[in-house]
């Protein structure tokens, strides 16, 4: 009889952490600003994951006691490890060649919390004076030397998506007779404070901005000075 209690007691412990994890959590997993949505039954986890306001993915996952195993089913599997504790979930996600920690908070536990209020209230934006197509015409090392570059083209579209253009890597697709339509992944991109997120399903890129009439100054992770004029 003292073995069925500690085992009920241990198994209504189990699923009251799962209930109190239920909620509507805001963090930065992909982008600036990404919601995930967190519904439970006993030790298994429900949900949506939120690139943006109108634009979902599934979540599953498991949870035992405080700690959560998740999966993201985005453009590559986004895998979510954390620990939960009071309203903040903090671990870490695993997706191509990243891993990356997040800290991600609770808004509400309520499931049918407006998700499009979080985005509006968010930081996260996309400076429209990006938006169009750019031609890479220099590149300058930190030393002030310039490195050969073909021209590349960068295009930054209104709904989010990035799209490179490089005469060589095409020239180089060609050679291989490849036929296959997407040389690069698919990527997305969003801004904040001067700030160039470009996300794809091989991890994530953060690169400092600035435009100057027509001209888009770009200092990358090599701390190269990419220069761009816009494409008339």
């Amino acid at each position: 009889m003292l073995k069925y209690l500690i085992f009920l007691s241990v198994l209504i412990y189990t699923k009251s952490a799962a209930q109190k994890i239920d909620g509507i959590y805001i963090g930065n997993i992909i982008s600036d600003t990404n919601v995930l949505l967190i519904s439970t039954k006993d030790s298994l986890m429900f949900g949506s994951f939120y690139e943006s306001a109108n634009n979902k993915f599934p979540f599953t996952g498991i949870i035992n006691r405080n700690e959560i195993r998740g999966l993201i089913q985005w453009n590559e599997p986004i895998l979510i490890l954390g620990k939960f504790s009071k309203d903040t979930l903090k671990g870490s996600i695993i997706y191509g060649n990243d891993t990356l920690r997040v800290v991600l908070n609770r808004v509400s536990k309520k499931l049918n919390y407006p998700i499009e209020k979080l985005y509006k209230n968010s930081k996260s934006e996309r400076d429209v004076n990006l938006i169009g197509k750019w031609v890479l015409i220099k590149m300058i090392n930190p030393d002030g030397t310039q490195v050969k570059r073909y021209s590349d083209i960068y295009e930054y579209l209104e709904n989010g998506r990035f799209v490179f253009f490089s005469i060589e890597a095409e020239q180089f697709k060609e050679r291989m007779a490849s036929g296959s339509k997407t040389f690069y992944p698919e990527l997305q991109w969003a801004t904040n404070n001067g700030w160039i997120f470009t996300i794809s399903n091989l991890g994530r890129m953060e690169q400092q901005y600035v435009i100057r009439n027509d001209t888009l100054i770009i200092t990358n992770e090599r701390k190269q000075a990419e220069i761009l004029v816009r494409k008339k």
